[in-house]
């Protein structure tokens, strides 16, 4: 009983943040976005890349105006709270989605993939995916690095010419 009582009152709160209008519409592009996270799994990450990237110069000007990072964390909380059974809780969806509004409000963040492993030895099927900014993670309850080894970053970096020495 109490557990359903402490996911109804998350749901509350979520729901009353939805105040105004702009926030309100705001608030539903991200849920939209959210649902779709599955879909847009499937991608090959290369293709995924380009189509998260496109047209992000304009999408700048646009919305950095008018939603900074905590809003745009408030949001995508409030999608993952109220948006069950569309909108599938984990880190997947709140790694992308939060990536992909952060990066349009002109953040410059990446998002990791990693693998966790255990005494050296990767996982099968055990994953995380994480935000950081300037090389730490960003907007994350913990460090991953505790548990996790990096496999794709996006944007995709690529590798530094060794300087000579």
């Amino acid at each position: 009983m109490k557990s359903w009582l402490a996911k109804m009152r998350r749901k509350w709160v979520a729901l009353r943040q939805l105040r105004s209008p702009g926030r309100g519409w705001y608030s539903l592009r991200v849920a939209c976005f959210a649902a779709a996270v599955p879909v847009l799994m499937r991608l090959k990450l290369p293709v995924l890349h380009r189509l998260l990237e496109r047209r992000i110069a304009t999408a700048v000007r646009a919305e950095s105006d008018s939603h900074g990072p905590g809003e745009i964390l408030r949001c995508v909380e409030s999608a993952l709270a109220v948006g069950r059974p569309l909108v599938r809780p984990g880190c997947l969806t709140r790694g992308l989605t939060l990536y992909y509004f952060l990066r349009r409000a002109g953040v410059d963040v990446t998002l990791r993939f990693g693998a966790r492993c255990r005494n050296g030895e990767l996982m099968q099927a055990a994953g995380h995916c994480w935000l950081e900014q300037r090389g730490e993670p960003f907007l994350e309850r913990g460090n991953p690095y505790r548990y996790c080894v990096p496999i794709y970053t996006l944007p995709a970096t690529r590798p530094q010419p060794a300087s000579p020495g």
